[in-house]
């Protein structure tokens, strides 16, 4: 007979770590179970840093019943892969799909959402738009998805081994201690290689290029202040995708990290939260 343990909310259930191999590359992965989730959750971070910047955002979600699911993307933090390089842009949304592969298995009866961050929010766009129909629906924070800030420079070709460094500090956060926590943090990368900028560029294109075929419901948020990705590869996003269930939420004042923003996160939880009750019936 089961434990009353598993008829309760709010209980949860100590992480689990895994490795998934996706296209022949190992992710480090990570789940955030609780006894009675309602849906489940897939979490991808953005260049340069790795899934532990979301704890905050998955133990508040884990506590509200959801099952969180995370991986580090390919040459990011305890993944595999050569340390901040990247092949092909297609692997973007196939990574997430194979992860949201996995989770469905484990939660066959549960609807599943993927939220992206950055490059991350490029990539849920990008399964969304390979793979339509394959979630319950998308959130998408500060996603790249455009380019109009050019924050690696011009969109041209670059040599794949090129060693360029990272240039995501300014314009992370309003707050200075999120700043230099991602600064400090030994996990987010230093260097990137050429080719990764090269797929985000694809990736760009590709979502422009493929608008219509995105028809996914989403939840795009964005900072007005964003000093990283402009405000504006969302808005363009939102007018050019074929979802009619679309949302855009364009926050006065924060920067690139929402998520992370002192005064306003709790707020950006609690949408995301309403969102996808909204969207479970």
């Amino acid at each position: 007979m089961l434990s009353k343990i598993f008829y309760q909310t709010n209980v949860t259930i100590p992480d689990v770590e895994h490795m998934l191999i996706s296209n022949g590359v190992k992710l480090y992965t990570k789940r955030n179970l609780c006894a009675a989730p309602k849906a489940v959750i897939v979490i991808v971070h953005g260049l340069a840093e790795h899934l532990d910047r979301y704890d905050y955002l998955a133990n508040y979600l884990q506590r509200r019943n959801f099952a969180i699911y995370r991986y580090d993307q390919r040459g990011h933090g305890r993944s595999a892969g050569e340390r901040g390089a990247y092949t092909d842009f297609n692997n973007f949304a196939d990574d997430v799909k194979n992860v949201v592969a996995w989770a469905r298995s484990e939660n066959q009866h549960l609807p599943i959402f993927v939220l992206g961050h950055s490059m991350g929010g490029g990539s849920v766009m990008a399964f969304g738009t390979k793979y339509p129909n394959y979630v319950k629906g998308i959130i998408s924070i500060s996603a790249l998805t455009r380019y109009n800030t050019h924050i690696m420079g011009d969109k041209i070709k670059h040599d794949p081994e090129e060693s360029v460094p990272n240039a995501l500090g300014d314009g992370v956060n309003t707050s200075k201690y999120v700043t230099d926590d991602y600064a400090n943090d030994p996990l987010n990368l230093k260097q990137l290689r050429g080719s990764i900028l090269n797929a985000m560029f694809d990736l760009t294109d590709y979502l422009k290029q493929n608008a219509k075929k995105f028809i996914d419901p989403v939840l795009i948020i964005h900072g007005a202040a964003d000093g990283v990705v402009s405000p504006l590869d969302s808005v363009q996003s939102w007018n050019e995708i074929g979802s009619t269930d679309k949302e855009l939420h364009i926050y006065p004042h924060l920067m690139h990290e929402v998520l992370n923003e002192p005064s306003r996160k709790h707020d950006i939880y609690q949408e995301i939260v309403t969102w996808i009750t909204n969207h479970i019936a």
